[in-house]
């Protein structure tokens, strides 16, 4: 009885170092990192105006005067490769 306990104790934890677990990230020299937000307003960004806002320097989404109805999304207009949230 107590080997069959052992067993599922020694595999449940195994998954454990993968939640603790980081990406090595190499850093951009500064000329190749490009910000996909001017900080200013929603340049380059596509998503329904009604629910996407800029608002003290971020990017706000939702509604404080209506419910959202279904799912909406933002996107930016630039394609990427390699980035970092």
């Amino acid at each position: 009885m107590l080997r069959p306990l052992l067993l599922c104790l020694t595999f449940s934890c195994l998954p454990l170092p993968l939640l603790f677990a980081t990406p090595e990230t190499v850093p951009l020299p500064q000329s190749q990192v490009v910000s996909l937000f001017d900080g200013k307003s929603l340049a380059g960004w596509k998503g329904d105006p009604k629910y996407w806002r800029f608002e003290n320097g971020m990017i706000v989404g939702g509604s404080l005067q209506e419910t959202v109805p279904h799912n909406t999304f933002l996107f930016s207009e630039r394609e990427a490769s390699h980035f970092i949230l």
